[in-house]
């Protein structure tokens, strides 16, 4: 072999070496250029959703001020027409007082007359008398005038003043605070058991508000907020027993408070929240189902009494997802399903900023899309469920049950990136968030063996991020 023979062949392998070179960094580059490509699609689609969140907020701010703003005038509208029938009342009233007057009056003058005619002195006297009364009642006549002129100034006047931010309840706590700074107050008792109401200590409220039913037995409101303290004081007792005696006392209540005050829309609905709960706890399967007739018959009084009523709306609503849950068929469970779903469409068309109530109704989706028999209508319940928790957080972006539902639901779909989003967000607004609660929720147990996912909850765990 000659050599340039040998030559040619070793530019041959060096030709063939550079090719490959060039092939292994064309690979290479391709693969950071993938890389590059990937990333910034991650974080095209993180600006999306946080654009997507801005847009929520400012939603949200919108209906918080239209919702003001329609308060507002709502009571304005409502004092004006109270004054104006006050005023009606008092014109009507004085009128007709007047013209009596007059009348009797009249019909003296002319009695008078004719005994003067007869010559009897006596009654020339008293028609004097009577002159007289009749001259102080035009002064009284035009004392009512002049005062209801003041009240149309008063009137005028408030109009002009800026209105109280302050709710009717949270005036009278401020009343029951400086009630019980007076201990020789007659109210000292019932100002404690408001006190104590709004601070939700339920043991001294139900106590309280006991002694003040021993002194009123036909206040609706003692017999109200002795079933409601009971109610509560009950759901943080363990033994049953106890639990179901306080049960007892709140039936018990509740059904004086409606017999008393039939009107009363808080009790109805609230009688309506103890036999649920009394249902959740029952031993039975015939148990159960008598008292969640009774809750839903509880309910319907409500919502009859008052159609607004979104509370018993989206409770209603909560109660019979739970009897569809706990159906033994397919039927009657989507029977029970199609009830509810009808109940949060009530409560969200009387009030469309009730978050409670979208909250909820994306729960019923994420059921039904759980219980689905297709990968379709799955993914059909699925889409409507998070069109009902995103609807939630357009109204409260800071509302945290709403975020762990919506995360709940991506974890469902597999969805990692969306998921950790959301329990980033919950984390972040939720004081209680724990490691524990990630642990039990089944939800996420397509997402757990992720990267993403593990780091979150390390973060969780050492409390990173607070």
């Amino acid at each position: 072999m000659t050599s340039s023979t040998i030559f040619d062949a070793v530019k041959r392998e060096n030709e063939k070496l550079k090719i490959r070179l060039q092939a292994l960094e064309a690979e290479k580059a391709r693969e950071k250029a993938e890389a590059v490509e990937l990333r910034l699609g991650r974080e095209v689609d993180r600006s999306i959703w946080e654009h997507e969140k801005c847009q929520m907020l400012l939603q949200e701010i919108q209906i918080y001020f239209e919702k003001e703003k329609s308060n507002l005038q709502n009571q304005q509208k409502n004092e004006k027409d109270e004054r104006e029938k006050y005023l009606q009342r008092v014109y009507r009233i004085s009128n007709f007082i007047l013209g009596t007057i007059s009348a009797i009056a009249a019909l003296l003058t002319i009695i008078i007359a004719i005994s003067a005619w007869l010559g009897f002195g006596y009654f020339r006297d008293v028609k004097n008398e009577i002159y007289n009364i009749r001259n102080s009642i035009k002064e009284c006549h035009n004392e009512v005038i002049a005062d209801v002129k003041d009240i149309k100034r008063q009137k005028e006047n408030l109009y002009a003043q800026p209105k109280n931010d302050g709710t009717l309840y949270r005036k009278t706590i401020d009343q029951a605070q400086e009630t019980s700074k007076n201990p020789n107050t007659e109210n000292i008792i019932k100002s404690q058991a408001i006190l104590y109401t709004d601070k939700k200590q339920w043991d001294e409220a139900y106590v309280f508000w006991k002694a003040v039913l021993e002194k009123e037995p036909n206040s609706p409101d003692a017999c109200f907020y002795v079933a409601l303290s009971a109610q509560m004081l009950a759901e943080k007792i363990k033994s049953n027993n106890e639990k179901q005696k306080l049960f007892d006392v709140a039936e018990e209540n509740y059904h004086r408070s409606v017999q008393v005050s039939p009107d009363s829309i808080s009790a109805w609905c609230n009688w309506g929240n103890l036999c649920m709960k009394r249902g959740e706890a029952a031993s039975s399967p015939e148990e159960k189902e008598h008292w969640f007739e009774q809750a839903a018959e509880k309910y319907r009084q409500a919502t009859r009494r008052d159609p607004g009523h979104v509370t018993s709306w989206c409770n209603w609503g909560t109660l019979c997802m739970e009897r569809g849950e706990a159906a033994s068929s397919p039927e009657e469970k989507e029977r029970w399903f199609e009830q509810a779903a009808e109940k949060y469409r009530q409560a969200t068309r009387r009030d469309p900023g009730h978050v409670p109530s979208w909250g909820n109704w994306g729960n019923l989706c994420t059921e039904r899309g759980e219980a689905a028999s297709s990968p379709e209508e799955k993914e059909h319940w699925f889409e409507q469920a998070a069109e009902k928790y995103r609807q939630a957080m357009r109204i409260n972006p800071e509302d945290v049950v709403t975020w762990f539902n919506l995360a709940c639901l991506e974890g469902l779909r597999g969805n990692v990136a969306l998921c950790v989003d959301c329990l980033e967000k919950w984390y972040a607004l939720s004081p209680d968030a724990s490691v524990a609660k990630l642990d039990g929720e089944k939800d996420f147990d397509p997402v757990r063996n992720s990267p993403e996912f593990k780091a979150f909850r390390e973060n969780v765990q050492k409390g990173r991020g607070r």
